[in-house]
């Protein structure tokens, strides 16, 4: 460690705190290690936000800006070296434009812009000379605005800045109608590309400009479910002009389960389908199935037509997926059982007759995120309860997993896993990476003993969503355990009848 070389490259493997305890050894150690903990700075100025005075000191070293919620008191003098800069408010006032103005005319060699106004009610007008700070780059490659309005003038500057943009995000955001786009021949360089149903442009036009961009590799293209859509023209873009995509996210329209099917067979090397809240059945699931082997991301939430044996055929045939959001999987086709019902005796009197197979074994073991109700646990099997856990307890490189359901039909999800010691729960002590757990619905709700044993196994865990305990009292004294712990940032459950309640922060 003596050479300052082999200090800085250390420096990328370690974590806030160690930087800091690795800064105040001796000088040397602190012109070394001070660069990497100040390289990125989220600023917040209601929680652990750096002083004034820190910042003027050491904000040139900082890369990576994140402003969450406004500039107030924030040093924006301090920055001068930034190459990405991530602003995100509720609200935004002159002042504010001012500051931001600023902070862009001091960082010519930014890399990445990202603004984003949340929950505003009406699209906002980006001011011209912000519009024209943005714009004017060369260095700038990544772009994401959200809730801004644009006239024609600054439309055509975002198109001019296409030329060498490779990731471009416009969610929530109006464009202006364009007579034409033929000015833009392409945008050789844009491989991601995000559009959603708010920009103004008409839908052939968004086609155009997908057509345009010959090295895209991932595409979000989100519109009102009441829109008509061309599922030919589409097709024949990602056939012809957007050979290369291979993470597809379409959200909001009225498509078939047949149309889905056509568009996944016109692409070409999907890893990652992204098709939430849609008709995904059984034609766009034999579509998927030339990708099973090469598959990392599948949503298909709210997506009733996608069943529970798809779910495992998934699990047990995608030995590259990373994150996977469905509906239900029920543990009998986990555990590869069939129940069938039979007549028998002068009366009719009914038979349940269960047939085992052999069970086929999850390969997705590098999934990081499971998002899935798991189902069909009534309690009359509870050796099947033990079983659907150690088929999750391999998945131990999990950092998120939901088994809950956000029906909003029912308050309890009949059938789902019993989180009970009693019942198995410390099966998942494999589970070490695990940072947020979601188990809403399920009933009966956890105790103090399972919420002990959570943090002494799952010490990554961060977040919660469930329901502890229907008490309110002794919901309060079981938070007030998990947050005592110092590790827990939130909690969040639902009542009786779904009624919302706030996350909990620390």
């Amino acid at each position: 460690m003596d050479l300052p070389e082999l200090r800085v490259q250390v420096a990328n493997y370690l974590d806030k705190p160690q930087l800091a305890a690795a800064s105040v050894v001796c000088r040397s150690w602190n012109e070394s290690f001070i660069p990497a903990l100040y390289s990125e700075i989220q600023w917040c100025h209601e929680v652990n936000a750096p002083k004034k005075d820190t910042l003027l000191k050491y904000g040139k070293h900082a890369r990576i800006l994140f402003i969450n919620d406004g500039f107030h008191e924030l040093s924006v003098e301090a920055f001068t070296k930034l190459e990405a800069l991530r602003v995100r408010t509720f609200k935004i006032n002159n002042e504010m434009w001012e500051q931001l103005s600023n902070l862009l005319i001091q960082n010519q060699g930014l890399v990445e812009i990202s603004i984003s106004i949340e929950h505003s009610e009406e699209p906002i007008t980006l001011p011209a000379d912000t519009m024209r700070h943005i714009m004017s780059y060369p260095s700038l490659r990544n772009l994401d605005l959200r809730s801004f309005n644009f006239d024609i003038g600054s439309t055509e500057q975002l198109l001019d800045a296409c030329l060498h943009l490779q990731q471009l995000s416009l969610l929530s955001t109006g464009l202006a109608q364009l007579h034409s786009l033929e000015r833009w021949e392409q945008f050789p360089v844009m491989r991601s590309l995000s559009l959603s149903h708010s920009n103004n442009l008409t839908l052939q036009q968004q086609l155009r400009l997908i057509k345009k961009c010959p090295q895209l590799r991932s595409l979000s293209w989100s519109r009102d479910s009441g829109e008509t859509f061309s599922v030919p023209d589409f097709c024949k873009a990602l056939s012809d002009d957007c050979v290369l995509i291979d993470n597809l996210k379409l959200e909001g329209w009225s498509l078939s389960d047949e149309c889905i099917g056509k568009i996944i067979d016109s692409s070409t090397r999907l890893t990652s389908i992204l098709l939430p809240c849609s008709n995904f059945g059984m034609n766009a699931f034999k579509s998927c199935s030339r990708y099973l082997s090469t598959l990392t991301r599948l949503d298909v939430h709210i997506c009733p037509n996608f069943t529970s044996a798809m779910s495992q055929q998934i699990l047990t045939s995608c030995p590259l997926l990373r994150d996977f959001d469905a509906c239900t999987l029920d543990a009998r086709d986990i555990l590869g059982i069939t129940e069938e019902r039979q007549a028998t005796g002068e009366g009719g009197t009914e038979s349940l007759q269960t047939r085992s197979t052999t069970t086929r074994e999850w390969v997705c073991l590098n999934l990081r995120s499971l998002s899935v109700f798991i189902c069909g646990l009534d309690g009359r099997y509870p050796a099947r309860q033990q079983q659907v856990l150690q088929q999750l307890a391999r998945l131990e490189k999990l950092e998120y997993l939901s088994i809950g359901t956000d029906n909003s039909s029912d308050f309890e999800s009949i059938g789902g896993l019993v989180l009970r010691l009693d019942a198995g729960l410390d099966i998942l002590k494999s589970l070490k990476r695990l940072e947020k757990f979601v188990f809403l619905g399920l009933c009966p709700e956890m105790e103090e003993n399972e919420v002990h044993w959570m943090l002494s196994e799952w010490t990554e865990l961060r977040n919660l969503g469930g329901l502890l305990n229907s008490l309110d009292c002794r919901r309060i004294e079981l938070q007030e355990i998990l947050f005592s712990s110092g590790s827990m940032r939130s909690i969040y459950y639902r009542q009786v009848r779904l009624e919302e309640v706030p996350p909990i922060h620390n």
